[in-house]
């Protein structure tokens, strides 16, 4: 008997990771979600990702990497009205930092943006749930995501880069069936729990 792979669908930061190491630089689709995708893929499930880049060489960059992976690019859109999100990995044999800036002319990346609610209300009205729905950025869009899957029987997990607003954390964490975060980069998570959750 055979068994369905299992499904996820990924929203969040999926920028274009430009890895410089020595001499070598090579690029690939990166960010939290897009590495959750890709590397669920390899593990053998159904894997999707939901985000908004920029119809640059960027973005398509980004589609042809995450293709590359058997990920499911077709929730990806490319807007002609926006540049798609980019970081630079500096690697030495000591450290690893990242770098938000053009090393050439000092100018900001452009940055990861919030999912509009309208496309994940769209998204919502023609999905099927996946066994697990990840995101890992706080926006009414992602959550508006999170908490209609969670209503149609998925595993909602939920990675916090950093606290954002307060109010949308308390219902991403409400809503979550599994919290993944860094004491590092986040203190007293807790404290935005609610009382039931802290148990």
């Amino acid at each position: 008997m055979t068994t369905m792979p299992r499904t996820v669908l990924a929203a969040g930061y999926v920028p274009l990771d430009i890895v410089v190491f020595g001499k070598r630089v090579w690029r690939a689709a990166g960010g939290t979600a897009g590495n959750v995708a890709a590397i669920l893929s390899f593990l053998g499930w159904r894997s999707g990702v939901i985000a908004d880049l920029g119809d640059d060489a960027a973005g398509r960059e980004v589609l042809r990497d995450l293709r590359k992976a058997n990920v499911d690019t077709g929730r990806i859109r490319l807007c002609p009205d926006r540049r798609s999100p980019r970081v630079i990995h500096e690697i030495r044999a000591e450290s690893h930092r990242f770098v938000f800036r053009c090393p050439a002319c000092g100018s900001r990346f452009p940055h990861s943006r919030p999912l509009p609610l309208e496309r994940a209300d769209a998204l919502a009205g023609v999905e099927d749930p996946p066994d697990v729905f990840f995101f890992d950025r706080l926006n009414a869009g992602t959550i508006r995501l999170a908490e209609h899957f969670a209503g149609a029987g998925s595993t909602v997990v939920f990675e916090p880069a950093r606290v954002g607003q307060p109010r949308l954390l308390q219902r991403a964490i409400a809503v979550a069936d599994v919290v993944k975060y860094s004491d590092e980069r986040i203190e007293h998570l807790e404290a935005y729990c609610s009382p039931k959750r802290r148990q």
